[in-house]
């Protein structure tokens, strides 16, 4: 990779992979503020203030972000159910369960 004098090597890899990580954020934004069938990718690169044509460059459709952020949701609850789970208190089956179910409850409805 050719570099500058005084400037640093770019990484181009890793700064593709923080674009598209910073347009799922944006999609998950947008899905929370609007709802997903009321959002459109025009709506996901507006707020990034970038062109479509970029978000075409890493995502197929609506779809294949959408995919992406589903998979954010389910990669947090893993971490919060496994944060949980190593904190509880072993042997006190009830207060699990009772802890689980609410657990669960608030990640879907809330």
């Amino acid at each position: 990779m050719a570099t500058h004098p005084g400037k640093p090597a770019v990484n181009h890899l890793r700064a593709g992979e923080l674009r598209r990580k910073e347009l799922i954020e944006a999609a998950r934004y947008v899905y929370e503020q609007k709802g997903i069938e009321r959002s459109s990718v025009k709506d996901i690169t507006d707020h990034l203030y970038v062109t479509r044509s970029l978000f075409y460059h890493y995502f197929v459709d609506k779809d294949d972000i959408t995919e992406w952020v589903l998979l954010t949701y389910v990669r947090d609850f893993v971490k919060l159910a496994q944060r949980w789970n190593e904190r509880r208190a072993r042997g006190d089956v009830r207060t699990a369960v009772s802890q689980c179910t609410r657990l669960f409850r608030q990640a879907v409805f809330d």
